[in-house]
């Protein structure tokens, strides 16, 4: 595919995107478009097949009955978004895998699956470079300072402030490297991990210096 051709058929799914998607999915997505790309370099994966699947990877959440589900309704849309605009059916087939993958390691999800009884196909894992670097884009996200925001908001209405830090540092962190799937992903992610444990020290020591 040509780039002046591509380049104006993203432009078009970007317009079609931020009508999908409210402010925080829409930033969410933004960032790992920009995560993925940069594993994408690091792990010799189609650049192009993992830029539109990340760009698309969440359009579906607004619209499906459970967020357990939103990796089914968002390939659908992709799906026919990509039709749409005369993507190669073997690329299209590409993006959508990625697009189904990218929950398939998540405990939450893993979680609801089989409470419902759901099949393998329900779920599916990253398999191929460019699904793997989809899964680890998203996970990678949540340690950005937007992404480290929603949590803050969730835990800090159950805990205090020290033990919500706990959580956010184990489940949303340390839980989540574990199952990141490709070394560049990992070793981002440890970095990452690193100026945020960093700056909560700051911030404990800030609030509770004597």
């Amino acid at each position: 595919m040509k780039d002046k051709i591509y380049k104006t058929k993203i432009k078009e799914l970007k317009r079609l995107v931020f009508v999908d998607l409210d402010f925080l999915n829409l930033v969410h997505t933004i960032e790992v478009v920009k995560i993925a790309k940069f594993l994408s370099k690091k792990e010799k994966a189609d650049i192009k097949i993992v830029e539109i699947a990340a760009l698309l990877h969440d359009v579906g959440k607004r619209y499906c009955r459970n967020i357990a589900e939103h990796h089914i309704y968002s390939a659908k849309r992709a799906r026919q978004y990509l039709k749409d605009l005369n993507f190669d059916e073997n690329f299209i087939d590409s993006v959508c895998n990625c697009i189904k993958s990218h929950s398939g390691l998540v405990d939450i999800f893993q979680q609801w699956a089989k409470k419902h009884d759901k099949d393998k196909k329900f779920l599916p894992v990253p398999k191929t470079i460019e699904d793997k670097v989809l899964f680890d884009a998203d996970m990678i996200q949540q340690y950005t300072f937007f992404g480290i925001a929603k949590p803050f908001l969730s835990i800090f209405n159950q805990y205090d402030f020290e033990e919500g830090l706990k959580k956010i540092i184990y489940n949303v962190f340390r839980k989540t490297t574990k199952k990141l799937q490709t070394v560049s992903g990992r070793i981002l992610a440890q970095k990452k991990m690193k100026q945020f444990e960093k700056y909560i020290n700051f911030l404990l020591e800030f609030i509770y210096k004597k």
